[in-house]
């Protein structure tokens, strides 16, 4: 497989800076404007080499190195339990860096094609009893996979063995991709694989598939089968080692489908669907489920995860749904009662949180998590990261309009998973926008150039 990196970005305050840079207006004077530019300087050279291993530690400390009076509130829980590696402080906030995935499949009809999203810091530091802000966002890694052949479920290939249930039981053949088509509405030639663990002697070949997509067609859940429980499960329940699926990369379930508002019952109720698999990273889930709970465990132990969707689910969520993964960022507050106004909280019926416990991988690796709940405040410095993390995807796009991207970065902070059904609202109500942007004419130098200016209380971020 290879991997593409993403392109550098352009920036409002300097086109040519590395990374996009942000200075908050929080009522710096004049006679502090040396200070501010040290500060934003030495947080950006940190940034800039650190991306999502930035810390509140390790920025304050890369600051105080030009500026030894500044402060910054904000700390990084240790341990490795449920509260491990997450910030506590209202004055910094990182968006982590998500990398996507596509594949070099060209003949299928069925293109891998799970995207990622860029990181962005931001942080309010304190010198002499005024606030410096400071943000910085910094591209995602964009992997492609070589698939040199794929293999498309039909019960007229003998390669398959599948059940009267519609579950395929054996694979005898070997593919890079496995693709499980859409079928008719009614479900007529839906598909898909039996459950129970232990497949390696039904499927030889398993651990050289790379992805596995079962496609949707649009929204329609007739097209979509129930997943049994163990059905991509990582461990040999007789060994006990993980020798299962272990080349599976990339994931995509039924990424369009809407349960709830087709009345079908959830396809995901089971235990343990997608669990233990050493080499996933990307997991793509469909849009809304409905009204039953997730299982236990369902897409937990999948230690190198850093890709997926948390849908929006009026059943909630199973205990440990996500836990022991390498996910950074669960925005958790696209989960609610469909039914009502009150948002649904994204834990258990026993009350344990279902997006605990970082993996050994991630704990290893350092850095913070984020693990966002619906009744999470908004903060300044999570705004300004949320939309400066998007600002840097937009700045390659040629087909926007001034008004277009203050509507898409605002609506970033207002309508995203991250802050739709928050409960306090005062955040959002009182935000502000205006815009102030240029367009270039070469692709190289980015094709968007400008600010966006969020305020909220009197307080003002350019982006």
């Amino acid at each position: 497989m290879k991997k593409q990196s993403g392109k550098r970005l352009i920036g409002s305050l300097a086109a040519a800076a590395m990374i996009f840079s942000v200075l908050f207006a929080v009522s710096i004077p004049a006679s502090a404007n040396g200070t501010a530019d040290e500060v934003c300087a030495a947080a950006r050279a940190y940034v800039e080499i650190n991306k999502n291993l930035v810390t509140p530690e390790g920025l304050l400390a890369a600051v105080r190195r030009a500026v030894p009076s500044a402060t910054l509130r904000a700390t990084t829980s240790g341990g490795t339990d449920d509260s491990a590696m997450l910030v506590t402080g209202d004055d910094f906030f990182i968006k982590h860096a998500v990398p996507g995935v596509t594949d070099d499949d060209t003949t299928s009809g069925y293109p891998l094609d799970i995207p990622g999203s860029d990181g962005a810091v931001a942080a309010l530091f304190e010198v002499g009893g005024e606030k410096i802000g400071f943000a910085a966002s910094f591209p995602h890694e964009k992997e492609v996979l070589h698939i040199s052949s794929y293999a498309i479920v039909n019960p007229g290939d003998s390669r398959f063995t599948i059940d009267a249930g519609g579950y395929v039981t054996a694979f005898s053949g070997s593919a890079d991709k496995l693709i499980f088509p859409a079928g008719e509405p009614n479900g007529t030639g839906v598909y898909g694989i039996r459950g129970g663990g232990d497949l390696e002697n039904d499927f030889p070949n398993m651990n050289q598939i790379k992805a596995v997509i079962f496609a949707s067609e649009g929204s329609h859940p007739g097209r979509t089968k129930p997943f049994q429980a163990q059905t991509f499960y990582g461990y040999n329940t007789t060994t006990w080692n993980k020798s299962q699926w272990t080349g599976l990369v990339a994931l995509d379930i039924y990424r369009d489908v809407d349960y709830y508002a087709s009345g079908i019952a959830d396809r995901f109720s089971a235990e343990r669907i997608v669990n233990g698999l050493p080499s996933l990273k990307y997991l793509r889930l469909p849009t809304v489920l409905g009204q039953n709970a997730v299982g236990y465990n369902s897409f937990a132990g999948n230690s190198v995860l850093e890709n997926t969707n948390i849908p929006t689910s009026d059943g909630g969520y199973g205990n440990g749904t996500f836990w022991n993964n390498g996910v950074r960022d669960y925005f958790q507050n696209n989960i609610k009662s469909i039914w009502g106004a009150e948002p649904w909280q994204a834990v258990a019926k026993s009350g344990s949180s279902a997006f605990g416990w970082p993996s050994e991988p991630l704990v290893a690796a350092g850095g913070t998590r984020n693990s966002i709940s619906p009744d999470t405040p908004m903060t300044l410095p999570r705004a300004a990261a949320l939309a400066q993390a998007k600002a840097g995807e937009l700045a390659w796009s040629d087909d926007l309009t001034a008004l277009s991207v203050e509507a898409v970065l605002k609506s970033v902070i207002t309508g995203s998973d991250d802050t739709t059904y928050l409960t306090e609202g005062t955040f959002w109500e009182k935000l502000t926008t205006s815009w102030n942007g240029t367009w270039n004419s070469d692709p190289d130098a980015g094709l968007l150039g400008g600010a966006l200016t969020l305020t909220v209380g009197g307080q003002s971020v350019p982006v």
